[in-house]
């Protein structure tokens, strides 16, 4: 489970937008799923619904 203060510091960025504005492929997708976290889901469902291991999400973070 993601730390509070990790989830604090995720509120203060909107990773849709950036994600958005991102051309580069892989780090759209680590955008996502920022966005993801930061909506509470946890790095399984987040690795899931990208089709990567929970694993590489949390190496993302």
């Amino acid at each position: 489970m993601l730390s509070q203060h990790i989830i604090d510091r995720l509120q203060a960025y909107d990773f849709d937008h950036l994600a958005h504005k991102e051309k580069d492929g892989r780090r759209r997708l680590r955008l996502i799923a920022l966005a993801h976290l930061k909506d509470g889901k946890s790095y399984t469902e987040v690795g899931a619904a990208l089709r990567v291991t929970r694993h590489a999400v949390m190496r993302w973070v």
